[in-house]
């Protein structure tokens, strides 16, 4: 399986710390790189028709921002990675966490409930942190020509989803509200 440059900056949104290995990884497998910290949820996914998921592994995040990736491969061109193991031109990097994928948080559930819009004339207002939200755009500006990101708020608990569509990838993102 192969993983893009922009699924490698998944790892920027992952636990810092190793207490929860499974939330310091990123879930890959193959087509999808999801990456969260219990704040924030992020979901990188490679929309060529060619890449099929494939049993998923779980990449050490704090690694996988050690990856140099070759500026010779365009956007949606990916790095090999087996057993582990990140293939690059100059080396290789060793990112499999040894926490196996079923600890992961079940993040396809949190994104169907979370995806649902629902259309309310009432105004929603509430806190989220900044600099997640930030890191979050940051990283879904590179997916569309015009860094365009659609924004769905359904309540004050359910926080935000945020979706960028491009060509060759998709992001959805939730980031949750913080306790008043």
């Amino acid at each position: 399986m192969f993983i893009t440059k922009l699924q490698l900056q998944a790892g920027k949104h992952v636990a810092t710390n190793e207490i929860r290995p499974a939330l310091a990884s990123i879930h890959f497998d193959g087509k999808t790189a999801t990456a969260t910290d219990s704040y924030r949820m992020i979901q990188i996914i490679n929309n060529s028709e060619e890449v099929i998921p494939e049993a998923p592994v779980l990449l050490k995040g704090k690694e996988t921002a050690k990856v140099k990736f070759p500026k010779a491969l365009t956007a949606g061109e990916g790095l090999p990675v087996a057993d582990g193991v990140i293939n690059a031109i100059d080396a290789s990097y060793n990112v499999k966490s040894i926490a196996p994928s079923s600890e992961y948080p079940d993040f396809q559930t949190l994104l169907k409930s979370q995806y649902t819009a629902i259309d309310t004339p009432e105004s929603i207002t509430f806190s989220v942190n900044a600099r997640f939200l930030r890191d979050l755009l940051e990283t879904m500006e590179k997916v569309n020509k015009f860094s365009k990101v659609s924004i769905t708020v359904q309540d004050a608990v359910k926080g935000i989803v945020l979706v960028a569509e491009g060509e060759k990838e998709t992001i959805k993102a939730v980031l949750m509200p913080l306790n008043k």
